[in-house]
């Protein structure tokens, strides 16, 4: 391998890390930005405007996922659940009113 050659390996590979390091920059911020992991049947309930027992018939029936937490009798919801919520069924009947 001359030298040459193998600058422009090198160049490549640097190019390859700069585009792996600004995926990863995004994914910090999107990360940095949420405030909980998780959340309780409670505040999916305050967020989406549905009551707290459709978001736990949900999660018996397996309509969303909630996630076991360590110590914790009822599922924890993750954030995707939540997104999943609003953009299928919208707001809930509480933001009608």
């Amino acid at each position: 391998m001359t030298q040459e050659e193998a600058l422009e390996a090198f160049a490549k590979l640097c190019n390859k890390l700069c585009y792996a390091i600004d995926g990863l920059d995004d994914r910090i911020t999107r990360l940095e930005n949420r405030q909980d992991t998780v959340y309780t049947q409670s505040q999916v309930a305050q967020m989406t405007g549905w009551s707290v027992a459709v978001i736990g018939k949900w999660l018996k029936t397996g309509f969303i996922q909630g996630v076991p937490v360590k110590g914790k009798k009822n599922l924890f919801i993750p954030p995707s659940e939540v997104d999943w919520i609003l953009a299928k069924k919208g707001k809930g009947r509480k933001h009608l009113q």
